[in-house]
């Protein structure tokens, strides 16, 4: 097992024990992607803001459901996902403005038709393909 899976590994362990250190290790070591992820999502900071709150209250929560340690990023990002989606519904996410509009920021104006073929994903699918879109974003 590599270092920063070890420590990955013991922060976890620390969490379910109700270690409130480990839980704050864990939280920090996510929070700029887990924030681009949400400002990429929502619209409004204040809204990220309490999105991000509520995932760490439901990590808290629910950190006991984790099966398997390596997979707890994906399992944070799901539930950053979810609530997310929540909280955006009367929302819209940056690809589904409507046709010939770009988006906010530079070179952000659609060349290629790809916000009209994620326009026709299913929700799930475009709120996955918004939110990679913002972690990659410098």
């Amino acid at each position: 097992m590599n270092p920063g899976a070890e420590r990955l590994s013991g922060l976890i362990a620390g969490a379910r024990r109700g270690d409130p250190r480990a839980f704050e290790d864990l939280y920090r070591m996510f929070p700029p992607s887990a924030a681009r992820v949400a400002r990429g999502m929502l619209s409004e900071e204040q809204a990220v803001e309490d999105v991000l709150q509520d995932v760490l209250f439901s990590v808290f929560q629910k950190i006991g459901r984790l099966k398997d340690d390596a997979s707890f990023r994906s399992w944070l990002f799901a539930i950053l996902i979810n609530r997310c989606r929540e909280s955006f519904r009367a929302r819209r996410p940056l690809l589904d403005r409507p046709a010939g509009r770009p988006a906010d920021g530079p070179g952000a104006e659609d060349r290629f038709g790809i916000s009209e073929l994620v326009r026709e994903l299913p929700q799930i699918d475009r709120d996955i393909f918004n939110a990679v879109l913002q972690e990659r974003r410098p």
